[in-house]
């Protein structure tokens, strides 16, 4: 999916007994520090808009710039606190 500033996707995540309509936005670019390295990235905020966990916390996930828009950072803000997610290590295969 195009990751352009501005740009909306609603799509179904199922845990396997309920479907919940999750809300992701791309809200923006921005230089990210990881122990890898330092990037260019593009945030993307998401949040379920239905079901059981509507209203509960929201994700931001940082891509890198790049061809394979890389996951080079996680944020989870849920109501009992906030948990960070940084890239550590790329294996190369």
């Amino acid at each position: 999916m195009p990751l352009a500033p501005g740009n909306v996707y609603l799509f179904p995540v199922n845990d396997g007994n309920k479907t919940a309509i999750v809300r992701a936005e791309v809200e923006g670019k921005e230089a990210v520090k990881t122990p890898t390295g330092a990037y260019s990235t593009i945030r993307v905020r998401a949040e379920a808009t239905s079901g059981a966990l509507r209203g509960t916390g929201a994700l931001w996930i940082w891509y890198a710039e790049d061809e394979r828009h890389t996951p080079v950072q996680m944020r989870a803000k849920m109501s009992w606190g906030t948990l960070m997610f940084r890239l550590q290590k790329i294996e190369k295969r």
